[in-house]
């Protein structure tokens, strides 16, 4: 059994009285310890099916199957459950809290998750030394570069132990160098541990390190590609 499935996914917004078809009966499956990208240009889709993927918007048509279970039919308090215990997400903006240190920022999904004080300090920290940023806990983002919030990025999308972790344009604000250490470190955490990567990307160099490659265009899939 595949980790997802979406069974002719289809999203339909509402631009005024004219509806726009982001997504047009979208079949696709992720498979256990996969590292993917959905490529594509501007508007066509991917970061929709990202969402739909990650249960932060629901399909107009279609199913989502996690495991076998239909994602799609859950309230929202459930999709919020759902997603809090089983999905990491990685921004390209970082979404980090300025306030807060790199721990504190790592360690916020876990309050509402019922662990004592120490465990979700242990797990932050824990979570921050996998990225190799265990030295920088007590730095704000605004002390920290590009690359290494995307690393606490990364590091908060792992702590809660998720079956898949679902970035969105990863590297779209970090130059090349940068972006490539973030993508190899991404890889040898897909290795080490056998978390599920999927990207949105428009990105050669995650399209280059993914070993699966599913292109949209206006909605609709148009290319699969798979690396040996």
């Amino acid at each position: 059994m595949p980790l997802i499935e979406a069974r002719s996914l289809s999203k339909i917004y509402m631009l005024g009285k004219t509806e726009v078809h982001a997504l047009n009966a979208v079949n696709l499956t992720v498979e256990k310890g996969e590292f993917m990208a959905i490529a594509g240009p501007s508007g066509s889709g991917k970061t929709t099916l990202l969402n739909i993927l990650g249960c932060i918007e629901k399909p107009t048509e279609g199913s989502v199957l996690f495991d076998g279970k239909n994602v799609a039919q859950l309230s929202g308090n459930q999709l919020a459950d759902f997603r809090l215990n089983h999905i990491g997400f990685i921004f390209q903006t970082f979404n980090l809290i300025p306030v807060l240190t790199a721990i504190e920022n790592v360690e916020f999904p876990l309050l509402k998750m019922p662990l004592s004080k120490r465990e979700r300090r242990t797990r932050a920290q824990e979570a921050l030394e996998s990225v190799g940023l265990g030295g920088l806990a007590h730095r704000k983002p605004d002390e920290l570069s590009g690359g290494q919030r995307q690393r606490v990025a990364i590091a908060r999308a792992l702590v809660g132990r998720p079956n898949i972790v679902l970035a969105d344009e990863p590297t779209a604000n970090l130059d090349h160098a940068t972006g490539l250490a973030v993508l190899e470190l991404m890889s040898d955490l897909n290795s080490r541990l056998g978390t599920v990567f999927v990207f949105s990307t428009h990105d050669p160099k995650v399209m280059s390190m993914a070993r699966r490659v599913i292109s949209l265009v206006d909605g609709k899939i148009v290319e699969e590609t798979t690396v040996p």
